[in-house]
């Protein structure tokens, strides 16, 4: 994920240096991520959860996704000094084109939303309608008869049937220790709490109006009183925390044993 946040910074900063800003800085932020992203959700999750996906697929959901994003920017960029005017010279009298003629009336979050979807319905197609693959997804995922021994984990009193608690219908396994089960339900009570906050201020704000002095009070209160302390904790904590994990994985490195003929690739 580091090397895709990567890649797509350096397309946004490349993008921008050529073409004026059309948009809110979010929406060309949407639209120019759309350019890479647009296309890669479909065959990330189509590749890795559909064993009908095709190479073809992918590359059409891909190509598709990144025209219509950069597509899209050009569109933005000459609507109204070329595109509206060619469009209301042939067709004078389209209302459409007449009420959006000062500027393109998708905006980049838009773009991107049909650049996906767009994407993802091609993938299902060019996978459906090319010719028929079976994918062995157990051999990819490593699952069933290709399980790694050492990456089976055995869950205690794994055939005894009961009624799943609430923490672990939202992912708190048995395998969490004390400490990591402390860790999730800090941050799971922390965010509730704040969204909780939010919808009591919508509600009261619906009914009452509140004041600048009431807001300035919260906002300080939450940025200094808990923000920066708590930030300045968290801070400290990762920091310390990614210092020695990444020792540990070094240490663990020198003594993994590699195989140099594994270049990633699953043959058939």
């Amino acid at each position: 994920m580091s090397k895709l946040s990567a890649e797509n910074n350096l397309l946004i900063k490349t993008v921008s240096l050529l073409f004026p800003l059309k948009d809110f800085i979010f929406m060309f932020f949407a639209l120019t991520g759309a350019i890479y992203l647009g296309g890669a959700g479909a065959v990330i999750i189509g590749g890795l959860y559909w064993k009908r996906g095709t190479a073809e697929a992918a590359w059409t959901a891909l190509i598709l996704g990144t025209v219509m994003a950069f597509g899209g920017m050009l569109i933005q960029s000459y609507w109204a000094t070329g595109l509206a005017p060619v469009l209301l010279k042939f067709w004078p009298d389209w209302q459409w084109v007449i009420a959006h003629k000062a500027k393109f009336p998708l905006d980049g979050q838009k773009i991107y939303f049909y650049a996906m979807l767009a994407a993802s319905l091609s993938y299902v197609l060019v996978s459906l309608l090319g010719p028929k693959r079976v994918f062995d997804m157990d051999k990819m995922l490593h699952c069933g008869k290709y399980a790694v021994k050492d990456d089976v984990v055995e869950a205690k009193d794994a055939l005894k049937v009961k009624r799943k608690t609430f923490g672990e219908l939202i992912g708190v396994s048995r395998e969490f220790s004390r400490f990591e089960r402390f860790l999730f339900w800090a941050t799971f009570w922390w965010t509730m709490a704040w969204w909780g906050i939010f919808v009591v201020g919508t509600v009261i704000n619906m009914f009452f109006k509140i004041s600048d002095n009431a807001w300035s009070w919260f906002w300080w209160f939450k940025l200094w009183r808990f923000s920066l302390i708590l930030g300045t904790v968290c801070t400290a904590w990762i920091f310390c925390g990614g210092v020695r994990d990444a020792y540990r994985m070094f240490r663990d490195l020198k003594a993994e044993r590699i195989d140099n003929a594994d270049d990633g690739t699953v043959k058939k």
